[in-house]
């Protein structure tokens, strides 16, 4: 057999190329296309660059990561985005990613900070809200207060309700410091100041604001700035007008007016006469009152 390179050859080392159909010794083309086994000439193989062996040009391809050839045995979609990329460029998720085990390439691929690192796809994560890294369906859980994904990192079980919270929605009650609440399961009480569970909280048979419950009388059910109200002679035109306006009452120069104050109001106590008052809670600094009460 002569070689197209002019080499004489025997049938032993000499081989028939599958692409062009030309013969060719061993020393002009490989015996084994590492796709099909079959030979090629030096004129139609390469060398893939992902496996490093020979192919021929017929089972040669592009790989999308980079644009660099690579045979067709190294080639596959990515399981999320399609594109043809090499194994080299590529990475098998497990099979229980939350869409099962794919191959992915690197602009798909992210890594759960859920559970141990492993490889999903960028389809089957969201950012956690606290911190921003990935977190695939399989592992996320969501703050019970803002409804946005976090990592197990970020949240935490309240002690009382046992609802998942992230650490900027985690809060605590004066009365119980030892206890972790969600944010929404405390209020900022107005006397105090301080937050103060749903449990150490109770409305004042006075003002009706909700105060924390070391602030109130049990035996009167008054808070403690309405068992300060004092007589005032000639309280500010603000406050008599927003006052009296919430209060439907007329301005009498003999009327009689008590006042105190607290962290967050002023406590106005109206007379209306015949025996009638009314009690209207006004926010420092505010035109408009928060609330009133009116006892016959």
């Amino acid at each position: 057999m002569i070689c197209r390179h002019d080499h004489c050859g025997c049938e032993a080392c000499s081989h028939r190329c599958s692409v062009c159909g030309e013969d060719f010794c061993v020393d002009h083309g490989t015996a084994e296309c590492r796709v099909d086994g079959l030979p090629a000439c030096d004129e139609h193989v390469q060398v893939c660059t992902s496996c490093r062996l020979e192919h021929c040009t017929a089972h040669a391809g592009v790989c999308a990561e980079d644009g660099h050839a690579a045979c067709s045995a190294c080639l596959a979609p990515c399981g999320s985005c399609g594109r043809e990329v090499c194994n080299w460029h590529a990475q098998q998720s497990d099979a229980a990613a939350p869409k099962g085990s794919r191959r992915l390439c690197t602009a798909c691929l992210r890594y759960c900070e859920g559970g141990t690192n492993e490889p999903v796809g960028v389809d089957e994560v969201a950012p956690c809200a606290s911190c921003g890294k990935s977190v695939c369906t399989a592992h996320q859980a969501v703050c019970a207060v803002d409804g946005q994904v976090h990592c197990s990192l970020h949240l935490r079980r309240v002690d009382r309700s046992r609802r998942l919270v992230c650490a900027r929605h985690r809060a605590g009650c004066a009365e119980e410091p030892a206890a972790l609440f969600a944010s929404d399961e405390v209020a900022t009480c107005p006397i105090c100041g301080r937050g103060t569970c749903e449990q150490h909280r109770a409305a004042c048979g006075y003002c009706g604001r909700s105060v924390c419950s070391a602030e109130l009388s049990a035996e009167s059910q008054r808070c403690a700035t309405c068992a300060q109200l004092a007589a005032v002679s000639d309280p500010p035109a603000a406050v008599v007008t927003a006052a009296l306006a919430a209060a439907g009452g007329e301005s009498r120069a003999t009327r009689r007016w008590r006042m105190a104050r607290d962290k967050s109001h002023v406590v106005i106590e109206v007379d209306l006469g015949r025996q009638r008052t009314a009690v209207v809670t006004l926010r420092h600094d505010a035109n408009v009152p928060d609330g009133v009460v009116h006892h016959p």
